[in-house]
């Protein structure tokens, strides 16, 4: 049986800390793919760019044993995680699937919707973030003119000049 990873966030952009994180928990959990899945239009965050860039930096970003799931970005509703873990689960159900999360959002998952749902009837693999590399100082740094060039991979880097991100 396959053994995949689905990693959620906003990706905006997708640093290497996420690839980092991802990289290292495919090879400590022997996972087969992990997917990203990253939000759509109608999550509501302040300075969410579109979710057509956000997956088009994603696939710049990704290496081997990765993917992305554009289950947010294709629905007409706004999906909570419960209904995105449900619409994994059924699609993905001949695999043994682990909901990647960092831990500061595991913390808050008593708070969500469904929470006990959540909890009880899935599995996870919980990252620690131990670097500062965070999306926000990304599009900071973007929109300040700085260097990203150690917090993004190069390619991103020019998908965000080239198309004016962040500024």
């Amino acid at each position: 049986m396959k053994k995949l990873g689905f990693f959620g966030g906003c990706f905006n952009p997708p640093t290497v800390a996420h690839i980092e994180l991802i990289e290292k928990a495919i090879k400590e959990n022997n996972l087969d793919m992990v997917y990203f899945v990253p939000m759509g239009d109608l999550y509501k965050k302040e300075n969410l760019i579109l979710a057509n860039h956000r997956v088009n930096m994603l696939k710049l970003a990704i290496k081997e044993k990765m993917d992305i799931l554009t289950i947010s970005v294709d629905s007409k509703k706004e999906l909570q995680a419960i209904d995105t873990f449900r619409i994994i689960q059924e699609k993905f159900n001949q695999s043994d699937n682990y909901f990647i999360m960092g831990s500061d959002n595991f913390e808050k998952i008593k708070f969500w919707k469904n929470s006990d749902e959540l909890l009880n009837n899935y599995k996870y693999i919980i990252l620690k973030r131990d670097n500062n590399i965070s999306s926000s100082k990304v599009r900071d740094k973007v929109k300040n003119i700085e260097d990203v060039s150690q917090f993004i991979c190069k390619d991103v880097e020019h998908y965000i000049l080239e198309n004016k991100l962040y500024k």
